[in-house]
């Protein structure tokens, strides 16, 4: 079976994977929910011609504006390597079980994309509160640091201060004047 053949039917089976296309952030998301679920080793690299990738024992890359259906081609690629634990020379990779276990794939990511993008969208949400409330904060600052009452006790904690190292001062200044003393009274 050559791979345009290949290729050709399984856009024609998988047509809606491979028309629902996917941003960046849903493919980091996407691919590290497949890798925590089906324990492959190859890291993501995002590079390369627009909707295409590319897979081998340590890396799969995937360009710009790809879709579910080649994120799933390639990790059924890694989940291949990973049964087989190597490739083999002269390794046929576009099987029926590479059919198989993207179908498979296919299925899952389908099955839970949605509770993926939603608690997604959840996380995305809570950073952009943590921001605004961060920007209040320090607006608020801000506006405190201007009021005669924090001027007022940002003066205490520095008179605090210098009374301290004066006491510390006054201190070892006696203890000083004591040796000195003591060593007077020693010569004579």
């Amino acid at each position: 079976m050559p791979k345009l053949k290949y290729y050709k039917t399984e856009r024609e089976e998988f047509k809606d994977a491979f028309d629902f296309k996917l941003n960046d952030n849903q493919v980091n998301l996407f691919y590290h929910k497949l890798q925590t679920k089906y324990k492959f080793k190859q890291y993501l690299i995002r590079k390369g011609r627009l909707g295409c990738g590319k897979c081998n024992s340590y890396r799969i890359i995937i360009g710009e504006n790809t879709s579910i259906g080649v994120l799933a081609h390639e990790v059924a690629h890694a989940i291949q390597y990973k049964q087989n634990n190597y490739y083999m020379k002269g390794m046929r990779f576009h099987t029926k079980k590479h059919k198989v276990i993207m179908g498979r794939l296919i299925n899952y990511i389908n099955r839970h994309q949605d509770k993926w993008l939603e608690s997604e969208n959840k996380k995305q949400e809570k950073k952009l509160t943590l921001h605004q409330n961060k920007e209040k904060n320090k607006q608020e600052l801000k506006d405190y640091k201007k009021t005669n009452e924090f001027k007022i006790k940002k003066l205490m904690e520095k008179e605090n201060k210098l009374l301290s190292r004066l006491k510390r001062t006054n201190t070892i200044l006696k203890k000083v004047q004591r040796k000195i003393k003591y060593y007077n009274n020693k010569v004579i």
